[in-house]
């Protein structure tokens, strides 16, 4: 693997472990904004106007990882003037309402259009929604370029210490999974094969099926 956000096959790897680093810190919420800018200078400082005036209400506790994505289809024509959106899963000891949400969002000139939803349900499997085998066309190589411009060049963006694991946080995607994986029995949660998950090339690659999660990469 070249480890490159640019190869559409080491991304989807990476995209992979982004979903199961964010599910194991366990967010307790989903934040989708609507209009937030068309280049990432602009949604970078829309959206670190957000996250700030959401801490100056609800204090340092906030924390989130986001990414952002096209409103529209690709099309050549419409690239790179179209909107874009950006989904967040956030977790603190306190957080704004849904109402406070809106009126920061249009605060920060993201608009009006801001949604925070609490998650329910599976929490490992809901970041598959934003990372997961349904958002592959933001790797198509027609498509990773502008993907990636719009994101400052990563996959993810995520706030100091938003990885969290059994109390202990973790600075980085690799830390978690990795305090993950030796938490973890072979003997009685892993189902060992060498047959990738849908949508892989083969590989020379190890993978595993766990009872709760679809199939993954072994890093």
């Amino acid at each position: 693997m070249c480890k490159a956000n640019y190869c559409p096959y080491c991304a989807l790897v990476k995209r992979r472990k982004i979903a199961l680093a964010c599910g194991l810190s366990t967010p307790t919420h989903f934040l989708t904004v609507t209009h937030v800018g068309n280049d990432w200078e602009t949604i970078h400082q829309r959206v670190n106007r957000l996250l700030e005036y959401m801490r100056r209400q609800c204090g340092p506790s906030v924390k989130w990882m986001f990414k952002v994505e096209c409103n529209v289809p690709h099309d050549e024509e419409a690239w790179p003037l179209h909107p874009h959106h950006m989904h967040a899963y956030l977790h603190g000891q306190e957080l704004p309402s849904g109402a406070d949400v809106v009126a920061l969002a249009e605060r920060a000139k993201l608009g009006r259009e801001a949604e925070l939803i609490a998650l329910d349900g599976d929490v490992l499997r809901i970041p598959k929604y934003v990372w997961g085998e349904r958002k592959q066309h933001e790797i198509h190589p027609l498509n990773i370029d502008h993907h990636l411009a719009i994101n400052g060049g990563r996959l993810e963006h995520h706030s100091n210490a938003f990885f969290r694991l059994d109390g202990q946080a973790f600075s980085s995607v690799s830390g978690i999974l990795k305090a993950n994986r030796k938490m973890q029995d072979p003997s009685e949660n892993w189902i060992w094969t060498h047959l990738p998950p849908t949508g892989i090339p083969d590989g020379p690659w190890t993978w595993f099926q766990n009872y709760r999660d679809s199939p993954g990469l072994i890093i």
